[in-house]
């Protein structure tokens, strides 16, 4: 496994190089700090990791697996016409402001093994036992069952993105504050 530091100024710049990176693989994305967990424990855990703190665990989670993000056009077979068509210029996970929302600005992916396909479930098992209130991502979650060691792992992206903008009203008195100092 190689693990590579990369730093973003802009967000057309780092979406561009994301999906680039995550096109027909399979990976799995985690904050900064969960990934030197990962490291320490030489694995990504299933389920409920005590470590996370989840405010609504989703249906791989409640599973018990490692959440996936299987990016290969084939995995999504049967998307609606529009949802692919939209999905078809802009993969949906590469969007800085999702990332910042989820991940931070030093979000973490790490893209597994093609060998591990076999091994997946798919989001449609949430569909086929009836777990409709359950949180599942269709087309593109999968779920590792168990907890998935680092030897799967094939390649690290360790990503650093600039602070995220800061919005409310404290931006807005700021900008005040300086046209006025102006």
């Amino acid at each position: 496994m190689r693990a590579k530091a990369y730093r973003f100024r802009d967000s057309v710049t780092y979406q561009t190089f994301i999906e680039r990176e995550t096109s027909e693989r399979i990976f799995h994305i985690t904050r900064y700090e969960h990934y030197l967990s990962v490291m320490r424990d030489g694995c990504l855990r299933g389920g409920m990791n005590p470590e996370r703190n989840w405010s609504a665990p989703g249906f791989f989670v409640n599973c018990g697996c490692v959440c996936l993000l299987n990016n290969k056009k084939s995995y999504r077979e049967g998307m609606p016409e529009a949802d692919a068509e939209l999905n078809s210029t802009k993969f949906p996970f590469s969007s800085m402001s999702f990332i910042y929302s989820h991940y931070g600005n030093r979000p973490v992916f790490l893209i597994v093994n093609d060998s591990v396909e076999s091994e997946l479930i798919s989001w449609k098992s949430c569909k086929e036992q009836n777990r409709l209130s359950e949180t599942v991502v269709p087309y593109y979650e999968a779920g590792y069952k168990g907890n998935l060691p680092m030897s799967k792992i094939v390649k690290v992206l360790l990503i650093r993105l600039p602070a995220p903008p800061k919005g409310g009203l404290a931006s807005l008195l700021a900008a005040s504050r300086k046209r006025r100092n102006v």
